[in-house]
């Protein structure tokens, strides 16, 4: 991201969530994506976690069970980095997931999940 840092995309899996009265809605399942944020210039920098995901064209929710969840946004200092994860509920049957990346309000980083 020009004069912001650099995200890395690191893994998607599913996620099952050990908690009995937070589940996904019947016939979706929870995906769990993992970046890594890099603050590559010489000051502090805001980085706005801002993600939205699309399966199959819809927009899905997104949910917050994550421990180390990439949630409103955080600064981080010159050459520092932070790592975490964003959770969606997404179709179980989808066949298109895309995870939307704004890091202000004119550009859109896609990340292809599925």
């Amino acid at each position: 991201v020009k004069n912001k840092g650099t995200l890395t995309f690191i893994s998607a899996e599913e996620y099952i969530s050990d908690n009995m009265f937070v589940q996904p809605k019947e016939n979706y399942k929870y995906i769990k994506l993992d970046f890594t944020a890099i603050n590559t210039v010489s000051k502090e920098k805001y980085f706005c976690w801002d993600f939205t995901c699309y399966a199959d064209d819809t927009k899905c929710d997104r949910n917050y069970l994550a421990d180390n969840d990439l949630y409103v946004g955080d600064n981080i200092g010159a050459g520092r980095k932070v790592s975490g994860s964003v959770i969606f509920e997404v179709p179980i049957e989808a066949t298109h997931i895309e995870v939307e990346y704004a890091p202000d309000y004119n550009t859109i980083i896609k990340f292809i999940v599925q």
